[in-house]
């Protein structure tokens, strides 16, 4: 038993639904080796990682709470941030 993802408000208000093959119900807070997809309701930053890493940020967006990204990723993914900014990468 134990928590799961579904328990946690700050884990399901960024649950990415569109790129999740599993239930959030099903997967365990505790869950280290499965890597689920993340999405940020406020700069729509994905990323992924276990649910253990979630739950042990609080919630934290990587990209909002550092206020940057690797460049390399902003050059791969369309970014709400990279639009913002003029970067020479």
């Amino acid at each position: 038993k134990g928590l799961k993802v579904s328990d946690i408000p700050y884990m399901v208000a960024q649950w990415d639904e569109t790129k999740n093959t599993l239930e959030k119900e099903d997967v365990s807070v505790n869950d280290s080796e499965t890597y689920v997809y993340w999405l940020c309701p406020n700069c729509g930053y994905s990323w992924s990682t276990p649910p253990k890493t979630r739950y042990r940020s609080s919630g934290k967006c990587p990209c909002c709470d550092t206020g940057k990204v690797i460049a390399q990723e902003l050059a791969l993914y369309d970014h709400p941030f990279f639009s913002r900014i003029s970067m020479n990468v």
